[in-house]
């Protein structure tokens, strides 16, 4: 898979330009590089054209490598899927939402839209709290992106 984050970045061009190649990243991540050890769980998640094949248990060997040695983003807590990770992932978002981080805000509003296993049950009431914090511009982008969602569904 070659895609584009919303930023626009192409992940296989940033590990490319920033490791040259999978051995390269491997080779940091067993040094103990633990940025190294969470690109390359993040890549063997979601798979990346002409650099490395999905496999979620690599993947979810080196987050966990990474979550271990320090690296403790809730983005990759939350990709490790077990509820301590989760729950600590959840943990972290709130408490970056409280201090005004806008994509910590997002992603716990996400969490309470669609409720996760063993740490939060679905709060359509509880997320829209978090929805409204954000700046406008990005609340409109998100209702933008919701009416695009809502006319997909309708033509199928």
């Amino acid at each position: 898979m070659n895609f584009p984050t919303k930023g626009g970045l192409n992940v296989e061009q940033h590990y490319k330009e920033l490791y040259g190649s999978i051995e390269h990243l491997i080779a940091e991540a067993k040094n103990g590089n633990t940025t190294a050890q969470a690109d390359l769980g993040v890549a063997y998640s979601e798979g990346v054209e002409n650099f490395v094949a999905k496999d979620s248990e690599k993947a979810i060997g080196w987050l966990n490598t990474a979550q271990e040695n320090g690296y403790n983003l809730p983005f990759i807590l939350a990709k490790l899927g077990t509820p301590q990770h989760r729950r600590k992932a959840y943990e972290m978002y709130h408490k970056a939402a409280e201090l005004g981080c806008t994509d910590s805000q997002l992603n716990l509003a996400e969490m309470y839209r669609c409720g996760v296993e063993g740490v939060v049950n679905e709060d359509l009431k509880e997320a829209f709290k978090w929805y409204k914090k954000p700046p406008m511009k990005v609340q409109l982008m998100l209702m933008q992106i919701w009416e695009e969602s809502a006319d997909l569904l309708q033509e199928q």
